[in-house]
């Protein structure tokens, strides 16, 4: 028989604020098994001071401490150690704030470049812009835009450069080489930060500085016509890049999607890594 002083689950519920699926999964994963089990029913029992420890429980929710690692911090004659624990919270705490710092310049950068796409001119007309300074990875790709072998390739791309340690950015589309009677065609993406080392084994990277560039807005099939909307800019002697992207200025449509294309003359201290 259980003690008169042990609480029915139900009462712990009312108790804590916490409901019964999720005292009911406390106990599943080993960090508040109840005091006493009836054999017969299988009802839980618990001590009044196993509320104190549902407190805690949420706690850890709430600091982001991962539920299944609590009884790393209970020593084995039943122990809790805080300062490890509150340890461990702050750390995870300072990991988020640090998230949402990253995803507030994102979204910055996003509103800034929505701006920019809002007044780019429809080809053949072509508008003066700025080309933020950006780290791209390149992987050759001779197939079409919009194609599943383009999709694949990006995503594989991006899988790679997260192994790297090198993260994508937002940004990514198809990157054009003209120089030197050199022609060469890549998917790009832009990376929140070089790896370490500076290279990545397989992936050529590239360094562009802030830079004047011309841009329009076009279709996929006008991104095939980017050397002939650009032929002025590419007789020019100096190396050029032409990078195809989608457009994400004001309402975007899923089944007939913009992109921008933007021609910069390629800086000389990236040309070598450019094969140019």
């Amino acid at each position: 028989m259980p003690s008169p002083f042990l609480l029915r689950i139900g009462a712990l519920s009312s108790l804590t604020g916490v409901n019964i699926k999720t005292l009911r999964y406390y106990d599943e994963i080993g960090v508040l098994p109840p005091q006493y089990v009836n054999p017969e029913n299988g009802y839980r029992y618990y001590g009044h001071r196993q509320a104190l420890l549902v407190d805690l429980l949420r706690f850890c929710t709430l600091t982001g401490i991962p539920l299944k690692e609590f009884s790393d911090f209970v020593t084995p004659d039943g122990r809790i150690r805080y300062a490890d624990l509150l340890a461990v919270g702050k750390k995870a705490a300072e990991a988020r704030i640090q998230e949402i710092r990253r995803t507030l310049r994102l979204l910055r950068i996003l509103e800034a470049d929505m701006r920019r796409c809002n007044v780019c001119p429809p080809a053949p007309t072509l508008g003066d812009s700025m080309q933020h300074a950006c780290t791209l990875a390149l992987h050759p790709f001779d197939g079409e835009l919009e194609s599943s072998a383009y999709r694949r390739e990006l995503y594989r791309l991006m899988d790679d450069l997260r192994a790297a340690g090198a993260p994508p950015a937002y940004e990514y589309g198809l990157a054009l080489l003209y120089g030197n009677d050199v022609r060469e065609r890549h998917i790009y993406i832009e990376i929140e930060k070089r790896p370490a080392g500076g290279k990545i084994p397989g992936i050529s990277l590239l360094r562009l500085p802030a830079a004047p560039m011309l841009h329009t807005r076009t279709d996929a099939r006008g991104v095939e016509q980017a050397s002939a909307l650009f032929a002025r800019a590419l007789s020019e002697p100096e190396p050029h890049l032409i990078l195809a992207t989608e457009l994400f200025g004001g309402d975007v449509s899923t089944d007939d999607p913009a992109y921008e294309l933007r021609c910069l003359p390629l800086p000389r201290a990236s040309r070598r890594s450019a094969c140019l």
